[in-house]
């Protein structure tokens, strides 16, 4: 599990496919934690094992399923990436709950800086937008962050300073896909609810 507050960006050094799927291997760039292989770590909100590291670049064998629903598909040497720890019992819980598991992707449709940071509106299939509510918690490219509007098939987030500088959410441009993880909380609820209804 993890909280969605971005602990630093990696550089993606190279991608290499693999009978299971692809290899995606990282520059860390001074990131202070050192992962064991076998651990988990999110890379742009997915959740992935570490398979080689932590001697100069961390390794990850990602499987097609993962590459279908996720943007790690698309990534090439060069680009940008946010990293997560796996949440321990000993973190402080000051995001929300993420678990990694990407349902799909959105695309950026619009960003509008504004005194505070900057709007970001990113379209959704409706099936994902379901689960959205204004004030509800929503990560993108697993960063967690507030939703301040949304409709049938769209969401909007207001992005401070801070986030902007720490995390790839600040590189985005229109036409961008990004990562979608829904509030965990609210999936469970609807399913149950669906469930109660049935005859």
């Amino acid at each position: 599990m993890f909280t969605g507050l971005i602990e630093h960006q990696a550089t993606v050094v190279d991608t290499a496919a693999t009978a299971a799927g692809c290899r995606i291997v990282l520059d860390p760039e001074g990131w202070g934690h050192e992962p064991a292989v076998g651990d988990s770590i999110a890379v742009n909100g997915c959740c992935l094992t570490l398979v080689e590291g932590p001697a100069g670049t961390l390794a990850f064998d990602v499987i097609p399923q993962t590459l279908t629903l996720t943007t790690l598909g698309g990534l090439s040497a060069g680009d940008r990436v946010n990293l997560e720890a796996a949440a321990s019992m000993q973190s402080r819980f000051d995001g929300h709950m993420v678990q990694g598991h990407i349902e799909g992707t959105g695309e950026v449709v619009e960003l509008t800086d504004d005194d505070t940071g900057r709007r970001l509106r990113v379209h959704l299939d409706a099936a994902m937008a379901q689960f959205c509510v204004p004030q509800g918690s929503i990560a993108i490219d697993g960063v967690s962050l507030t939703i301040s509007g949304c409709g049938d098939d769209w969401i909007e987030v207001a992005l401070i300073p801070l986030t902007l500088e720490r995390t790839r959410l600040g590189q985005l441009h229109p036409g961008d896909r990004v990562n979608i993880e829904t509030d965990v909380l609210a999936r469970h609820v609807a399913r149950l609810l669906g469930a109660q209804r049935q005859p």
